[in-house]
């Protein structure tokens, strides 16, 4: 509603404005800096990764050369730039074009924030640092738009372009300023790599057709899928700050485990140091350490493997082991178990028995169970569901987590029915 011209707005309002729109841009260039790097900003990581590579995000990246984190900075620094022009013409004359401006692009905010909170639900996921972005700008809003509904929009027309302006003078600077700073303090193994994207692209162009097609289901159910928060790796194999973090789930006795185990080697070995790392966790299919399980049969080395790793997951032969125990898979005995551990035998038996481990294992099934697993193994990428196909993983190493990487639009529609391994 248009108004007449308003009586002038309090100062404290315009500064507290101005102090929201830098904060706003302050941590909005914080997020900006970790966009391929969440565990700098959010201990748990996934669920901040499966926001930024979430289809709407990479879209808004894709349309304006800017993440989506970035817009947040665009806006901030808009907000910033107005709060101050206000305070300035505050003293010298009428602000009611200003408070217009001011007004408008704190709803271009709020607006925004509804957006993300719509893909945040949509993605079933949760992002604690953007959070407190999104509660800069509904701050910001409680004031421009509910402490001063009454000023109305006195000359919508200057205050529209002023908006405008202040828009596209933040949105530049963003594009070609702060988007290379941010760029330039990623590790090496999380920018954007033009040699893993021509790697990628001839990787998926070369692909059988049949192989095109697993890639396509696997990428589609990814799509669908939950995007959970993570909780923190007990231990890691490959740096934090890989831009690519895997969590699988194993059975001892599982077959394709096993063969997953081989895999990880083999990617090491083909991909660029720090490029991916990997979470071992477990889900033994018995119902003696797994609920979720009916089987009457019993068998109790698929669940005392998985607390004997629990107990040895911080050695440094815990890998060593991971494989021992899948070389015998088909052949191990409790006894064998103990036997493969090594060590002293009264510790890891105590460790074995205790609270701790019960619970961790506990929390391994319990977290895997959010994703409805149909078997094992069971491979997330960065806390979103994934396939155990070596295809997919080592393409999705070169695509940075994202299933929406252009290489892959040149694959086949995906098969929502399809049955993926």
């Amino acid at each position: 509603m248009t108004t007449a011209p308003a009586a002038p707005v309090k100062r404290a309002h315009l500064v507290l404005l101005t102090l929201l729109g830098a904060a706003s841009a302050a941590w909005s260039f914080v997020l900006l800096r970790a966009q391929n790097a969440p565990e700098s900003v959010c201990t748990e990581g996934g669920g901040c990764a499966s926001l930024w590579t979430a289809p709407f995000a990479l879209s808004v990246q894709r349309l304006t050369s800017v993440p989506v984190s970035g817009w947040g900075l665009v806006w901030g620094l808009a907000a910033t730039g107005l709060g101050l022009a206000a305070l300035v013409r505050a003293r010298r004359g009428p602000t009611d074009a200003i408070v217009t401006s001011l007004r408008l692009l704190s709803a271009a905010g709020l607006l925004g924030v509804f957006v993300l909170v719509g893909v945040i639900v949509a993605e079933r996921t949760f992002c604690p640092p953007c959070a407190g972005a999104h509660a800069l700008v509904l701050a910001h809003a409680g004031v421009a738009l509910f402490a001063w509904r009454r000023l109305g929009l006195a000359r919508p027309g200057p205050g529209a372009a002023l908006a405008a302006a202040s828009l596209l003078w933040a949105y530049l600077a963003v594009v070609f300023t702060a988007g290379r700073v941010a760029e330039s303090a990623l590790p090496s193994a999380a920018k954007p790599d033009a040699t893993a994207d021509a790697t990628l692209r001839e990787f998926v162009e070369k692909m059988p057709p049949t192989d095109r097609q697993s890639l396509a289901d696997a990428l589609g159910r990814m799509r669908r899928g939950p995007a959970l928060t993570l909780p923190p790796p007990r231990s890691l194999r490959g740096p934090a700050t890989a831009p690519v973090r895997f969590t699988e789930f194993t059975d001892v006795r599982c077959s394709h485990c096993a063969e997953l185990h081989q895999v990880w080697q083999q990617l090491e070995q083909a991909l660029a140091p720090g490029s991916f790392s990997v979470e071992s966790r477990f889900y033994p299919l018995d119902g003696a350490c797994n609920a979720a399980i009916r089987s009457p049969a019993r068998d109790p080395v698929r669940c005392l493997a998985p607390r004997v790793q629990i107990c040895r997951e911080k050695d440094p032969g815990a890998s060593a082991l991971t494989g021992a125990l899948f070389a015998e898979q088909r052949t191990l005995t409790p006894e064998r178990v103990s036997e493969l551990a090594g060590g002293d035998r009264a510790a890891l038996e105590a460790c074995v028995a205790s609270e701790d481990t019960r619970s961790k294992l506990e929390g391994d099934v319990a977290l895997a169970n959010q994703y409805d697993p149909e078997g094992t193994p069971l491979v997330l990428v960065n806390g979103r569901l994934g396939s155990a196909q070596p295809p997919f993983l080592y393409a999705m190493v070169l695509a940075r987590g994202s299933p929406d990487h252009p290489a892959f639009s040149v694959l086949p529609p995906a098969n929502p029915n399809a049955h993926i391994h």
